[in-house]
């Protein structure tokens, strides 16, 4: 995916594109610039929750506001590509 193709809402703050992919049977994660990270429950399962990583890579909001930006579309991909 590339926030090209994504538009306005392109969630990744410090790269212009991602690969998403999903593995059995529902883990989604995002791979960018060589690091992955875990984008749903599944893909976190058997390891401690840890969603801190958002904060290093998705920005949305106003000048001079940070927040989380939505990752829904990128798992929502994912979980396609679980059932091709």
């Amino acid at each position: 995916m590339t926030a090209a193709e994504f538009g306005d809402k392109w969630p990744v703050a410090n790269a212009d594109s991602a690969i998403v992919f999903c593995e059995a049977p529902k883990a989604v994660y995002i791979k960018i610039n060589d690091a992955t990270y875990p984008l749903n429950g599944q893909a976190m399962q058997g390891s401690k929750p840890d969603w801190s990583w958002r904060k290093k890579i998705t920005l949305e909001g106003f000048p001079g506001e940070f927040s989380l930006a939505d990752v829904t579309p990128l798992i929502e991909r994912g979980l396609q590509l679980c059932s091709e």
